[in-house]
């Protein structure tokens, strides 16, 4: 017996869906960082500690685990092509925070809607969510802020490259 309403899981499976496209478009990114615009050391310690993030335990997997307890099935929307054009590690940054910014909504839709069905476990699961959310938002936008100050300058970017664990600590 399902103890998540079709609506409610439903939208689970979109916050799924929407993680693996996070990681399809960070997995891209990361290909760019480290192709075209020779940012190594940034997409070496992004893709694991940013990339790998979205479709594990911590966000799309452990919707799936939550769903399979409660006696949900899961299913997993299509992911697009990881294709997307980027002119700067920049641009490549503000989608990031863009599309985190557009889970974090579809999160809060999840919850208003469980708030509204009393569906109180599924409430504490999804605020647990976002808050485990929260820090991968606040990367992207001081990615957004570092890469910024580089005016698109490969000296600046290359010495912020060598630095970036310093601020890569999700």
């Amino acid at each position: 017996m399902a103890l998540i309403s079709d609506k409610l899981n439903g939208q689970l499976d979109d916050i799924i869906g929407k993680c693996f496209a996070i990681n399809r478009m960070l997995d891209r990114g990361m290909s760019l960082l480290k192709v075209r615009w020779k940012l190594i050391h940034t997409s070496n310690t992004m893709h694991p500690k940013v990339a790998h993030a979205y479709p594990a335990e911590k966000f799309a997997d452990g919707i799936s685990d939550y769903q399979a307890e409660r006696g949900n099935e899961t299913i997993y929307p299509a992911t697009p092509i990881g294709n997307k054009e980027y002119n700067t590690p920049l641009d490549f940054f503000i989608d990031y925070y863009n599309e985190n910014i557009e889970l974090e909504n579809m999160i809060k839709d999840a919850i208003d809607e469980s708030v509204e069905e009393g569906d109180n476990t599924t409430t504490k699961f999804l605020n647990d969510l976002l808050m485990r959310l929260s820090p991968y938002t606040a990367l992207s936008q001081d990615l957004i802020d570092l890469f910024g100050k580089c005016d698109n300058d490969a000296f600046k970017m290359q010495i912020l490259d060598f630095e970036i664990d310093d601020y890569i600590n999700v």
